[in-house]
């Protein structure tokens, strides 16, 4: 099992779209994935839709704390709380999480609580370069992690994404300079910026329902390339 946090410096970075697309990507490998919700993410359970197994997880399901493990029409596990809920259940179900090749987290919160912090893999970040101070908020993201969780070199992949092709000096510069810092095998392809992305979610649908093949593509190196962190 691996329990890989996926951030971002910014909001609107594409942490969603990334994490459901990716996560799709791998159960189609046939990995057994869990996406842990500590954002609240709106988003998530309505681009998932997930539903019970049972009445019994079903009657969870409406509690507010939202700690049930649910089972999404896409094959992904999803859990939904905050840092310190999660923990608890995560003392009582270990056996039920070491059943997952990746946990997914979505929030810095996850270094909150020692349980997991400690455990975390590694960090993927999702960049957009449309910023410009992402480097220097990359490297402070950097120093925070470190003296969190008493690990060195947790970031191990970039994703550039919403990327504008049509702008390819000014990334190409973004991307030279991140490489500088980072080493160029820490940086993923470039994810294309397409609106036909932004309807995902209300479709339940990911990016291999689309005809757009460069979309496909790109994900398809992504999840080849995490496969191989």
């Amino acid at each position: 099992m691996k329990l890989v946090a996926v951030l971002s410096n910014h909001t609107g970075c594409g942490i969603t779209t990334i994490l459901v697309n990716l996560a799709y990507g791998l159960t189609k490998q046939g990995c057994r994935i869990l996406i842990m919700d500590l954002a609240r993410d709106e988003k998530l359970p309505k681009w998932l839709k997930t539903y019970a197994d049972d009445q019994k997880t079903n009657n969870q399901a409406l509690d507010r704390h939202g700690n049930a493990i649910f089972h999404s029409r896409l094959g992904i596990d999803f859990i939904s709380g905050d840092i310190d809920s999660l923990g608890e259940v995560a003392s009582s179900q270990l056996q039920e999480y070491s059943v997952y090749d990746y946990i997914f987290a979505n929030s810095i919160y996850l270094f909150d609580n020692p349980l997991f912090s400690q455990r975390v893999d590694y960090v993927m970040v999702c960049t957009d370069l449309n910023h410009g101070d992402e480097l220097e908020e990359l490297q402070g993201l950097e120093e925070h992690l470190s003296a969190w969780s008493g690990k060195s070199d947790l970031i191990k992949l970039l994703i550039p994404n919403k990327i504008n092709t049509k702008e390819w000096e000014h990334n190409s510069q973004y991307l030279f300079s991140m490489a500088d810092r980072y080493g160029f095998e820490k940086i993923a392809d470039p994810i294309p910026h397409c609106e036909r992305i932004h309807d995902l979610p209300l479709q339940g649908h990911t990016v291999w329902d689309l005809k757009q093949k460069n979309l496909q593509e790109a994900f398809n190196r992504l999840v080849e390339t995490v496969q191989q962190i």
